[in-house]
């Protein structure tokens, strides 16, 4: 009998054990407290663009602690729920960080000064340059670091009348010599580019030679063969002849049309069915002959003058000689 009532009473001891322990973790957990927070460091730097994670400590350590951080201004300086702050343009503002446990809080804060990365150097691709007429070119500049804030240059020309610059692209727009400046907004770095305008004849020349003219007693006519070459010194490009007009004494007396492409130094003539035995577009390096009448009596002077499309940009040469 006494050994049933032992083991009745063993159950009730062990349940009423356990309850106890319950209240009194539940009794510790209540009457915990949070005492304070605060950041490693109050003041940090970083640049625009820039992320850091905010280290922190909180005393005493207590587990399921609710944390939230804030930003004075979201504009200059974000921050995430687990304390990445990133800088967002130059300026400060205050990181707070609030740590919330039985209806208690502690904050502290960390103030955050956002810099722009500055530009340090300027490189050009090239410190000279030759241009002709109505041309362009374009000139790159780049900033070091290739991280910094605000890339934006500053393009100037020291004399507009012989060339012209938007944002890298120099345009010739007369002969002669001026400066082309690339600097920083605020001016503290600058770089510059000599630039030479040249006249379209000093890197195209025409050269010109013709036959004696003779009379034609049959169509009563001065008459002469002329060969005319264009050749290049330097420069390389499609160039499509617009007209070429032959003048005798100021008087007009033929007009043909023909193309022409400079490669590598070369003339290359393109025949359009001038020749039967040619097909279309077929190219011929070299001189080039076609017959002239001369429609006037007694003949003094003899001008041949080219237009021509040059990458885009109309030109014309003229040559006078005297017969």
């Amino acid at each position: 009998m006494k050994m049933k009532k032992v083991l009745f009473i063993l159950p009730i001891l062990v349940v009423l054990f356990f309850v106890g322990c319950s209240s009194d973790d539940d009794i510790t957990k209540q009457t915990e407290t949070i005492e304070s927070v605060s950041f490693k460091e109050k003041n940090i730097s970083i640049n625009t663009g820039e992320t850091l994670n905010l280290e922190y400590s909180y005393s005493p350590n207590i587990q399921g602690v609710q944390i939230n951080w804030s930003s004075s201004n979201t504009e200059i300086v974000s921050v995430t729920p687990s304390g990445t702050v990133q800088g967002l343009k130059a300026g400060e503002a205050a990181i707070t960080i609030e740590i919330s446990y039985n209806g208690i809080n502690v904050t502290d804060k960390c103030n955050v000064v956002v810099s722009d990365i500055k530009i340090t150097d300027i490189s050009l691709s090239c410190e000279s340059l030759e241009l002709i007429e109505k041309q362009s070119n374009k000139i790159d500049a780049t900033v070091s670091p290739t991280n910094a804030t605000d890339k934006e240059l500053v393009w100037i020309s020291s004399d507009e009348s012989i060339a012209t610059v938007n944002n890298g692209i120099i345009t010739g727009i007369s002969q002669g010599e001026c400066t082309i400046s690339v600097s920083t907004k605020d001016k503290s770095i600058t770089k510059s580019c000599e630039i030479n305008v040249k006249g379209i004849n000093e890197y195209l020349t025409m050269e010109q030679s013709h036959g004696e003219p003779y009379w034609d007693k049959h169509d009563s006519k001065y008459k002469c063969t002329f060969k005319s070459t264009i050749t290049n010194s330097s420069l390389n490009g499609k160039v499509e002849l617009t007209s070429f007009e032959a003048y005798v004494n100021g008087i007009l007396v033929q007009e043909v049309e023909r193309q022409f492409v400079i490669l590598n130094g070369k003339y290359v003539e393109q025949i359009f069915m001038q020749d039967p035995t040619l097909e279309k577009g077929e190219s011929l390096e070299g001189e080039s002959g076609q017959l002239m009448d001369l429609k006037t009596d007694n003949p003094t002077t003899y001008k041949i003058k080219w237009n021509f499309v040059f990458n885009d940009s109309q030109y014309s040469i003229e040559k006078e000689l005297p017969f």
